[in-house]
C-alpha cells in the first residue's frame, strides 16, 4: 500500500466561539483610537486589548483554545498572551504578507466577518521549478485560503507568513489579533539548552 506522510506540517487550529454576543466589542472597536497599517487597513493604538475587562469571557475562550492546541501538540510549558490588537478592514482594504517576531504562537479571532472570508497563509519554502500542477491541495499548493466566519478563532505558528486578501464587499472585517510566549523552562541542561523563562 502506498502512502503519502504529510512530515514537518504547520499545525494550524481553528474553532468556533459560541459565548456571549459580540456586539459591544464591535462597538469598542470602531470608538477606539486606530493608526493606518500597510494594506491601508487600520490598527488599534491599544496593543493590549484582552487585558480590557470587556474582553475577559473572549479571553478565557482564546486561554482555553490555547492549551487545546497546546495539548494537541504535545507540548509542556504554559503559553500566555503577550500583546494583543484589532485591525479593521473597511471596504477594499487587505492586510500584508507577514509573520509575528518574538512569538510562539499568534491568533486571529473573527469578531466581524464576511460570507466569503479567508486568511492566508503562505509557505515560507521558495521552488526552485514550476512544476505544471493539475489542481493544489495542501501538500503541493504555495499559499492556502482557509475560510473564515464571525466568531471563529484561527491559531498558528508565528513564524507562519500569511495575509488577508482585499475586502471586497460593503461591510468592515473586524478581526483582534495576539501573540503569545511561554514560562518555566526550555531546554536541557546537559543539552546546554537550558533557559529559565
Amino acid at each position: 500500500m502506498s502512502e503519502i506522510y504529510p512530515l514537518f506540517s504547520t499545525p494550524v487550529f481553528k474553532t468556533h466561539y459560541n459565548g456571549p454576543p459580540l456586539h459591544d466589542l464591535i462597538k469598542f472597536c470602531k470608538s477606539s483610537e486606530t493608526r493606518v497599517n500597510k494594506g491601508n487597513n487600520y490598527t488599534s493604538l491599544d496593543n493590549y486589548i484582552l487585558n480590557s475587562p470587556l474582553f475577559a469571557d473572549l479571553k478565557k475562550f482564546i486561554d482555553n483554545s490555547i492549551e487545546e492546541y497546546k495539548t494537541a501538540m504535545e507540548w509542556e510549558n504554559n503559553f500566555y498572551i503577550t500583546q494583543s490588537w484589532f485591525n479593521v478592514n473597511p471596504t477594499g482594504t487587505g492586510h500584508h504578507e507577514h509573520y509575528h517576531l518574538n512569538s510562539i504562537v499568534s491568533g486571529t479571532f473573527y469578531l466581524s466577518a464576511g460570507s466569503n472570508d479567508f486568511i492566508t497563509f503562505h509557505s515560507g519554502q521558495r521552488p526552485s521549478i514550476g512544476l505544471t500542477t493539475n489542481s493544489f491541495n495542501m501538500m503541493n499548493a504555495p499559499s492556502w485560503d482557509l475560510e473564515v466566519a464571525t466568531s471563529d478563532l484561527v491559531l498558528f505558528p508565528s513564524n507562519t507568513l500569511h495575509s488577508v486578501k482585499p475586502n471586497k464587499e460593503s461591510y468592515e472585517r473586524i478581526s483582534l489579533a495576539f501573540n503569545t510566549f511561554v514560562s518555566g523552562t526550555l531546554g536541557l541542561n546537559e543539552n546546554l539548552t537550558h533557559l529559565k523563562l
